[in-house]
């Protein structure tokens, strides 16, 4: 290296420099900043993990006093009891809101399903005027007990609008207890 002239000298320092940045840059910084990215996300991912899962805390509060005013008004483990219990909602409903009611037909529904929920159908149809077949959907979406409205078909019953008929399939359900079933069938 004695040989060197001054500028051979700066450039072969600024050479072994950047040779050593790049290679700094290829084992030390580079790793450095991929795993700060990575911690990063994986951040990101738990704080949206627990926003979810308050969420989630403040949503069982309110759906558990819904299920509970539900199994106190209206879940059953028995289909028969339940199917009185909104037989007589129907009931009570359409003559409240002044609908006239042809038919109510529960349908048990058989599935092969392992859960401890099944579900009851009703095909209900009647008649009345625009406010009350409104007031009656109305009653049916905010009932006490579970209910819910899964096809539904409207006309007009005159040709001046003023009667409405409806027809639609309501579900509920009930608490399957295997056990009963099992006593009932011996």
């Amino acid at each position: 290296m004695t040989g060197l002239s001054r500028r051979e000298k700066i450039i072969l320092i600024l050479a072994a420099f950047a040779i050593a940045l790049l290679i700094s840059d290829k084992y030390i910084l580079s790793p450095l900043m991929a795993k700060r990215s990575e911690v990063k996300d994986h951040k990101d991912k738990l704080a949206a993990d627990v926003e979810k899962g308050l969420s989630v805390m403040k949503r069982r509060k309110l759906l558990s006093e819904r299920w509970r005013k539900m199994t106190d008004s209206g879940l059953s483990n028995d289909p028969a009891v339940t199917e009185g219990i909104v037989l007589r909602y129907l009931e009570d409903v359409s003559y409240k809101n002044y609908l006239t009611l042809a038919s109510m037909q529960p349908e048990r529904i058989e599935r092969d399903t392992d859960g401890s929920v099944r579900e009851i159908e009703f095909l209900v149809s009647g008649k009345g005027n625009m406010k009350s077949v409104t007031m009656f959907l109305w009653d049916i979406e905010n009932a006490p007990i579970p209910l819910k409205i899964k096809t539904m078909q409207m006309g007009a019953s005159d040709e001046s609008g003023s009667q409405m008929t409806i027809q639609m399939r309501v579900s509920s359900i009930y608490v399957y207890d295997q056990k009963n079933e099992m006593v009932n069938n011996e």
